[in-house]
């Protein structure tokens, strides 16, 4: 992304909806948008960001900290697509 093509308050919203997995026609509901208008966000944010799906969308997101993996609900399954080693019972990681 070039600084000429930094993300909009409202952009950065829906990425943080659209990590979470919502749909287009949800994020349209929940921010009371039309869905066109959702999908037209959806496309700016994927073409600002490099990217041509959501899973990749996703990983850039945690990559570039436009998200905090945390707002996923589910910690595990983020790091186990990052790659990271496993944690054992008291969270220490363990080296690979």
């Amino acid at each position: 992304m070039t600084t000429n093509d930094k993300m909009t308050h409202r952009q950065l919203e829906i990425l943080n909806l659209l990590c979470k997995g919502y749909t287009s026609k949800e994020v349209a509901a929940r921010l009371g948008i039309s869905v066109k208008t959702a999908e037209t966000h959806r496309s700016n944010i994927m073409r600002k960001s490099g990217v041509d799906n959501t899973v990749r969308l996703l990983l850039w997101s945690l990559v570039y900290g436009k998200v905090d993996y945390m707002v996923l609900g589910n910690e595990l399954i983020v790091e186990q697509l990052l790659g990271f080693p496993e944690r054992n019972g008291d969270d220490h990681v363990e080296p690979i």
